[in-house]
């Protein structure tokens, strides 16, 4: 029937007190996604993204490259994880991001610290002992993109066209999780692998719902050393 383009958004302000918000490199790799969109001549008859500025902004810069671009709609459904609050919730004792950030900084490799930090905080999350903590759970998450992924589909029937949706790297990934029934465990290192504006495909076929390109962002390594990020 067609294929739903999954894009994880360009690259955040990571160093910034407001990480939603697209980094000036970030709105660069917007841009080089539309152009790479155009250059392949995919013309989505829909366009959807999350409410955080990151993917709503991301969508908008790679629309604007596209020749006859879809009017882009907003779907709470495509949010990603509250990584904070899973942060915060293993580690009360960071009470915000600087403090987190202060106590990292003390680590030899804080980006290893990090990603240390928030495995056990994801584990955490997913193991089901502490949903009382969480105002979303793991099993309502999981529903969620789901339920996204089931809306989209019912669309892409009614208008018979591609989709593309500019999310984040915890939906993709538990979307692939979904689609090719993986376990949970393997949602956050699939995750971890994800570049932004890397281009995740699904072909869709009535119900069947298939992983056709996982993570596709060769086309922006050809723009030199640093064009690629992950955070």
């Amino acid at each position: 029937m067609g294929s739903l383009w999954l894009v994880r958004h360009a690259q955040a302000s990571i160093d910034a007190d407001d990480y939603d918000c697209l980094s000036t490199h970030g709105r660069d790799q917007a841009r080089l996604l539309g152009i790479n969109l155009r250059a392949r001549g995919f013309a989505p008859a829909l366009a959807c993204s999350g409410t955080l500025n990151r993917q709503r902004d991301t969508l908008s810069l790679a629309l604007a490259e596209l020749d006859a671009p879809p009017l882009a709609v907003v779907d709470a459904d495509w949010d990603e994880i509250d990584a904070q609050a899973l942060l915060r919730a293993h580690a009360p004792e960071h009470e915000n991001i600087a403090a987190m950030r202060r106590a990292l900084a003390a680590d030899a490799a804080p980006e290893r610290a990090f990603l240390r930090m928030f495995a056990l905080a994801l584990s955490r999350w997913q193991g089901g002992d502490f949903e009382h903590e969480y105002h979303e759970t793991w099993p309502a998450f999981r529903a969620r993109v789901a339920c996204a992924l089931r809306a989209m589909v019912e669309r892409m029937q009614d208008t018979r066209g591609d989709a593309l949706v500019l999310t984040s790297g915890g939906v993709i990934a538990t979307a692939c999780a979904i689609a090719m029934e993986l376990p949970d465990t393997r949602v956050f290192p699939l995750n971890l692998g994800l570049a932004n504006v890397g281009i995740t495909r699904f072909s869709i076929d009535g119900d069947t719902m298939r992983v056709i390109t996982l993570n596709d962002f060769g086309w922006l390594e050809a723009h030199g050393p640093g064009a690629v990020t992950y955070r």
